[in-house]
């Protein structure tokens, strides 16, 4: 029983997606005022010292009501404490006094996404764009959040397209451009236009020719397209580039077993579970790995460890369609390495397990290995 076809999860959930959530620090335009306190209050936030530096901003804000970058700076020192309730509450007080104050409302727009309110963070980078036309981030992050909030294609690539005619050299604006051209349908070209997201982010390589990511990012790109030479080519540039990063091996392992090299791509697989990263994708990548390769005990113990780690999981998050799919997609490939060392009744249970989580597939295992 040949199990490659099981490999491939949707990189969807891996590609690049990093949002602006650095907060600037710098002063305000407002007046650097408020006395010792503030000035204090900076010296800790730059320490690292955050409660220290709201306490102190604390009684700036007591001198002077009207304190505007203490408010500002206060919320980003809230922030860094986890008090997301709290800078939000300080980024909205400093735009009440300042209204127009774009950094206020970068940061705001970045708190709100990381709180999930997406509609609220669009507003936001919508009102920077209105202040200044020819704020390159603002289209950048507005694209994501359009993206987050299932906008049309056009009208991501649209704020796309003009950060980068305001910012040609940019790097991240290509790899962002990449990522939404290689995930949405083209209508133009009938599918997704790979062609076009390999020209983007070849030039966010040639901008950015140390970035281990955009070698790993192209690596896929080629491997989508069945370019598989091309994509190891990257991938090792990436390894090369940054040893340590589990996520390498595991896409070149991908690769190697498209190409039918399962003792290659075990070890890779290894590799990335060696890293201490504990990822799901890893267990079940290297079962398919042993499986092919006749290890069907090791196999089973993978999957088994895939299936732990989603189990373990939040609710909330092994309810997602990634943790599904890479669930019952344990569950039916532990299913046939049980049915292959003799155990169709162990396997029975995955098949029966994969078919309530909606894996079509297994209903054929069941009639072919289940009727005792």
């Amino acid at each position: 029983m040949h199990i490659c076809s099981y490999y491939k999860q949707s990189i969807m959930y891996r590609f690049f997606l990093i949002i602006y959530l650095l907060f600037m620090l710098s002063p305000l335009s407002a007046q650097s005022s408020g006395g010792s306190a503030y000035e204090k209050a900076e010296q800790a936030f730059q320490s690292g010292n955050y409660q220290e530096a709201v306490n102190y901003y604390n009684m700036a804000i007591e001198e002077q009501p009207d304190f505007a970058a203490a408010y500002f700076h206060r919320g980003s020192a809230k922030f860094k404490l986890g008090d997301e309730e709290g800078a939000l509450h300080d980024y909205n007080k400093a735009l009440e006094i300042e209204g127009e104050n774009e950094e206020a409302y970068f940061n705001r727009a970045a708190v709100k996404n990381r709180m999930r309110d997406y509609e609220g963070a669009l507003k936001d980078y919508t009102a920077i764009i209105k202040i200044d036309p020819a704020n390159a981030d603002a289209y950048y992050n507005r694209s994501y959040i359009k993206y987050l909030l299932r906008f049309t294609r056009n009208g991501i690539l649209e704020d796309l397209n003009t950060a980068i005619d305001l910012e040609p050299e940019n790097d991240k604006y290509y790899a962002r451009r990449s990522f939404v051209l290689s995930n949405t349908y083209d209508p133009e070209v009938g599918g997704v236009n790979y062609r076009a997201a390999l020209e983007d982010i070849s030039t966010a390589i040639s901008l950015s020719p140390q970035n281990a990511d955009y070698y790993k990012k192209r690596g896929m790109l080629y491997f989508e397209e069945g370019k598989n030479l091309s994509a190891t080519q990257d991938l090792n540039m990436a390894i090369s580039l940054n040893p340590e990063e589990p996520e390498y091996y595991n896409e070149r392992g991908l690769v190697k077993l498209k190409i039918e090299d399962f003792r290659g791509a075990a070890e890779d697989f290894t590799k990335a579970i060696g890293s201490g990263k504990e990822k799901e994708y890893f267990y079940r990548n290297r079962g398919i790995a042993f499986y092919n390769l006749g290890n069907y005990y090791g196999a089973i113990e993978d999957y088994t460890k895939a299936i732990s780690l989603i189990n373990n999981e939040s609710t909330e998050e092994a309810g997602t369609d990634r943790y599904k799919f890479i669930l019952t997609n344990a569950y039916l490939l532990r299913g046939a390495s049980f049915v292959a060392i003799n155990k169709a009744y162990q396997g029975c249970d995955d098949f029966t397990k994969a078919v309530e989580l909606g894996e079509r597939r297994a209903s054929n295992y069941i009639k072919k290995y289940c009727n005792y």
